[in-house]
């Protein structure tokens, strides 16, 4: 694949000293905004269906230190903010009315959920009443999936194809998300390389500065929460090409809570590997993770904790085939660990702040990472709750020493503040608006890249009637390049978005949406300090794409909704190191412009329509399927992909034109005491096969049955016991994941992970 040339060093110098930095990172990454989100709606009489006033809400969440309190206005209407993401449970009480009680509520971070209530007079006494369930986010126009909702099937089902797969981080489930695809080094989304995603941390960037890849993937023991957000997001989003993953961390509670857990993947139960034309035949020996997390009070209502820690390690026996040289068997270790520590402090009622240290040491057979982010961050709500304020603070840390090449050093200083406030003018505001700045710098022996990055942008999502929704916003970014003994170099640009959602009958179950945007990514500064020649292009742009998102979703049945949507992106700016014609070094320039103005444009187009069936996780059990059809054609494959200038446009390597997703999960109970319970689910993955020339000829079909299985026992209604088995790719397809030249032409270089059996073991209090 066109894309790992940079990360494996060949074929040019340049490429050598990116390469070994490259080939240690992709085997150590495997990862979100802690944004805060609103519940808003209408409270009326069943009856009459006239609004209630003075009614009295209230939101509860295992997310959530104690409770939100609202009363609802002359129109009835109501908005909760300040909550994190979520599962929420909410109340509605009023005199003369029988109250009620509306759980399973999910909230998704950063959003705007309406949640409609018809309440019936205490004297009905045999007459219902409730709220419209929420499969359909008549708010938003965005597009991807939450963990959280989603329960343990995600967060088991899928693995990792890094050579850290024992961390069950949070990426493992994204390839069930449509639009995304688990390719060599990390996630494609929407057509674009895996150097193009923004990776989020309790409101912190952990995009690593040199490659940009994920710096730091936490072991979903250690986070609450993970969404993938694949297109249509707002301006508060930034540095992305491809999509956004975000994360949060967990925080202590009155409740002393804690678990230890093991997981082992044995190579016995390995299924067969492929090894046709590979010159080394890898066989796993083990594969696992361990440890435990702790929370509670210091200071009960006023000071909290957590604490976790997680080891990995795993396996990999090299067996040389038959014609290679080196027939001598060798191993190839990988152990990592993983801990994190957390207090959050209540200043009062309507501030709090917390801090955090994270540390993830790694070793490889090709070297060795350490990864360190501290991080403080502040929420404070004023004017009756109605004005949200969160700034968050935080160093980044990154270490690489290959066994053999330069060691190099990445720190990362940033700081943000965004504010939220709501108001009713005409219509009901949502407003947000934020600015952030990045302090960047990459070191290795005789070379030194700083870079600063600053932005800021204002968002407002308006709801007219019930009816309309219109998000409406533009964000604007500066990074300054410091070119050795040139000065510098500085981008600018700003970013427009906006989308309509429409819900026809106003009643949540329908929704009509469009969206226009414009995104930017940031300048890797492994290209800025490739190679000692490297010329940076006075006019030089980040990377830039233009995004077209339309579709629509219907709950056609109870909980269940049917929905299509439409993706366009094309890229405006591509980002490559461009030769000079007298071949004394290379340009970091846009192709097609600048100093690269005699260079073929960059071009790269994608097209996706997707239609999805789901069901949200309520009553027991959730599932979804969804069939995507997309089209990538261009002559620009990554900022890492040696660019020739003579690659006519064509379809690209990452082109997969049908992709077909499903998963299904079930709970079952035993006895009617509920002790013994028992989850089961299993996901497909099925994707077209590989291009293999231009003339169209493909590797076969590839697809991935998995199947798990969750026997819990709860001695007492406070501790729990799991032990847990999954089986991956039941089938034991064996298709190639991955190709590159081989001769003339394109050959596999590596197959799909094989079947694999992991079993668990969790004791939860």
């Amino acid at each position: 694949m066109a894309d790992m040339l940079a990360a494996r060093g060949r074929d040019s110098s340049m490429r050598v000293k990116v390469g070994l930095l490259a080939m240690v990172f992709l085997s150590a990454s495997v990862a979100g905004a802690e944004a805060s989100s609103v519940i808003v709606g209408t409270v009326r009489d069943a009856e009459t269906k006239q609004p209630i006033p003075e009614v009295v809400i209230t939101a509860t969440s295992p997310s959530l230190q104690g409770e939100q309190t609202v009363v609802t206005d002359d129109q009835g209407q109501y908005w909760i903010q300040d909550l994190p993401p979520g599962t929420y449970t909410v109340r509605f009480e009023r005199a003369l009315f029988r109250p009620y009680a509306r759980s399973d509520v999910p909230l998704k971070a950063g959003r705007t959920l309406r949640l409609e209530v018809l309440l019936v007079g205490d004297t009905d006494a045999e007459d219902d009443f409730g709220c419209v369930p929420p499969p359909v986010d008549v708010s938003s126009s965005t597009t991807g999936q939450d963990s959280v909702f989603y329960g343990k099937l995600d967060r088991v089902l899928g693995r990792s194809s890094d050579a850290l797969g024992a961390v069950r981080a949070a990426e493992d489930f994204a390839p069930l998300v449509p639009d995304v695809m688990d390719v060599a080094g990390g996630l494609s989304i929407n057509g674009a390389s895996v150097f193009e995603n923004d990776y989020q941390l309790d409101s912190l960037s952990v995009r690593d500065a040199v490659l940009g890849l994920h710096a730091l993937s936490l072991s979903n023991e250690l986070l609450v929460f993970t969404n993938v957000v694949t297109g249509g997001y707002l301006p508060q989003y930034a540095h992305a090409t491809g999509g956004i993953l975000n994360a949060v961390t967990p925080s202590g509670t009155n409740d002393l809570n804690g678990s230890v857990f093991a997981f082992w993947t044995p190579g016995l139960l390995e299924g067969r590997r492929e090894s046709t034309g590979l010159a080394i035949q890898d066989a796993l020996k083990h594969q696992g993770d361990f440890g435990a997390t702790l929370s509670g009070p210091l200071l009960e209502d006023k000071l909290w904790f957590f604490a976790g820690v997680t080891p990995a390690m795993s396996r990999l026996e090299r067996t040389p085939q038959t014609g290679s040289p080196d027939t001598s068997r060798t191993f190839d270790d990988a152990r990592s660990l993983q801990a994190l520590g957390k207090l959050t402090y209540l200043i009062s009622q309507d501030h709090n702040v917390s801090l955090a240290l994270i540390t993830a040491p790694s070793v490889l057979e090709e070297g060795s990472v350490d990864s360190t982010l501290g991080a403080l961050h502040y929420f404070g709500t004023f004017a009756d709750k109605k004005v949200l304020v969160e700034v968050s603070a935080g160093w980044l840390s990154r270490r690489v020493t290959p066994r053999e090449g330069e060691v190099s050093a990445a720190d990362q200083y940033q700081v943000n503040a965004n504010a939220t406030w709501m108001a009713k003018w005409v219509a009901m505001h949502v407003m947000k608006a934020g600015v952030s700045s990045e302090w960047l710098v990459h070191e290795r022996p005789g070379a030194k890249a700083p870079s600063q990055v600053f932005g800021g942008y204002v968002q407002d999502s308006a709801m007219f009637l019930n009816r309309f929704t219109l998000n409406v916003g533009a964000r604007y970014d500066v990074q300054r390049l410091e070119e050795a003994g040139h000065g510098h170099v500085t981008t600018a640009r700003l970013s427009p978005r906006v989308g309509l959602v429409i819900d026809p009958w106003a009643n949540s179950q329908t929704k009509v949406f469009a969206q226009y945007g414009r995104f930017q990514g940031l300048i890797p500064l492994g290209l800025v300090d490739a190679t000692e020649d490297v010329t940076l292009d006075p006019d030089l742009q980040p990377l830039a794409s233009h995004e077209l998102i339309a579709g629509f979703e219907h709950e056609v049945v109870a909980n269940v909704a049917l929905g299509a949507t439409y993706t366009h992106r094309r890229l405006e700016d591509g980002l490559a190191l461009v030769p000079r014609a007298d071949e004394s070094g290379v340009v970091l320039a846009n192709p097609g412009s600048g100093l690269a103005a005699d260079s073929p444009r960059a071009a790269r187009n994608h097209d996706a329509v997707t239609v999805e069936l789901h069901r949200i996780a309520l009553s027991g059990w959730q599932g979804q399927i969804s069939y995507t059809w997309s089209r990538l054609t261009g002559n620009y494959v990554s900022p890492f992909t040696e660019w020739t200038a003579l690659e006519p446009e064509r379809r690209l390597p990452l082109d997969r034109p049908h992709v077909v997703r499903a998963y299904a999960s079930r709970e079952l109970r035993f006895d009617r005491h509920r002790r013994w319970h028992a989850d089961v689910g299993a996901s497909y993955l099925g994707a077209s096969g590989l291009l293999l020339e231009d003339a169209g000829k493909r590797t076969p079909w590839m697809q991935s049955l998995d199947v798990y299985l969750d026997l819990r026992y709860a001695p007492l209604e406070s501790q729990e016991v799991t032990f847990r088995l999954d089986v991956f790719n039941v089938l034991n397809s064996q298709e190639p994941a991955q190709v590159a030249e081989h001769g003339t032409g394109l050959a596999p270089v590596r197959y799909q992970a094989p079947r694999q059996v992991r079993l668990g073991v969790r004791y939860d209090f």
